[in-house]
C-alpha cells in the first residue's frame, strides 16, 4: 500500500480535492474537502465490519480509493468498488491501483480481491442493492447530502449487510438500520496526519 501511494498522502489528497472543486463544482456548497484513515485505522474498520468471505465492499466516496485496496488486499472479498465524484481523485485512484497490482505481481504475491473504481456520483450512479460492507466517510457532507444518502440505503441496502460511517450517525427515522459491536456500534479511529480521532459508527441493516 505504501508504495502505490508513495506521492499521494493525505494532504495531496485534500489538494486535490480542492483544486477539482475550485475549477467546477460537482457538489453543493462551498467546502467539500478529502479526508482519509490511517492504514491502522483501516484495518481496525475492516476487522468490525466484519468481512465474508466472497461479500461485496462498497466505498461511497472513494477518494484515492485507499480503503478499497485495503479492503481488497486480504482476498476475502469477491469485489471491492469505490465510486469518486471528482475525476482528478479518480484518476489518481486508478494510477495507484495500477501500481498497487504491479508491485504484488512483482514481488510474486497472490492478487487482491477484484477492484472496481469508477467516477460518478454515489447517490444515483452506485447501487449498494449487493453490498456486505458500505463504507461512507461522511466527515464532510452536509445536511441535504446525508438525507439523501440514508434514504438511498434505506431503500437499497440488504437485511444483514453493514454500513460503516464516519463522523455521522444516522438520523432517527433511519430504524431499519441498528448498531452492532461493543460499544453500541461506535469506534475511535485515527486519521492520516493528524492527532485528532475520528468518530466511527457500524450499523446492520435490520
Amino acid at each position: 500500500m505504501e508504495r502505490a501511494f508513495s506521492d499521494l498522502d493525505r494532504d495531496a489528497g485534500l489538494e486535490i480535492a480542492e483544486r477539482s472543486h475550485q475549477a467546477r463544482q460537482r457538489v453543493q456548497g462551498s467546502s467539500y474537502f478529502y479526508g482519509e484513515l490511517d492504514l491502522k485505522a483501516q484495518l481496525e474498520v475492516l476487522a468490525r465490519a466484519g468481512a465474508r468471505k466472497g461479500g461485496v465492499f462498497v466505498d461511497l466516496g472513494s477518494g484515492l480509493g485507499k480503503m478499497v485496496l485495503a479492503a481488497a488486499l486480504p482476498g476475502v472479498f469477491s469485489e471491492c468498488r469505490g465510486v469518486e465524484i471528482l475525476p482528478e481523485l479518480h484518476e489518481s485512484a486508478v494510477k495507484a491501483r495500477g501500481a498497487l497490482l504491479a508491485d504484488l505481481a512483482g514481488r510474486g504475491l497472490p492478487p487482491p480481491s477484484e477492484v472496481s473504481l469508477r467516477c460518478g456520483d454515489m447517490l444515483r450512479e452506485e447501487s449498494v442493492a449487493d453490498a456486505d460492507v458500505v463504507f461512507v466517510f461522511a466527515t464532510c457532507f452536509p445536511p441535504e447530502v446525508m438525507s439523501s444518502l440514508e434514504t438511498k440505503l434505506s431503500e437499497e441496502m440488504r437485511r444483514g449487510a453493514r454500513l460503516v460511517l464516519v463522523s455521522k450517525q444516522l438520523a432517527g427515522c433511519c430504524a431499519d438500520f441498528v448498531p452492532f459491536g461493543d460499544n453500541n456500534g461506535y469506534l475511535s479511529v485515527g486519521q492520516t496526519h493528524s492527532k485528532w480521532n475520528l468518530d466511527c459508527f457500524f450499523y446492520v441493516r435490520a
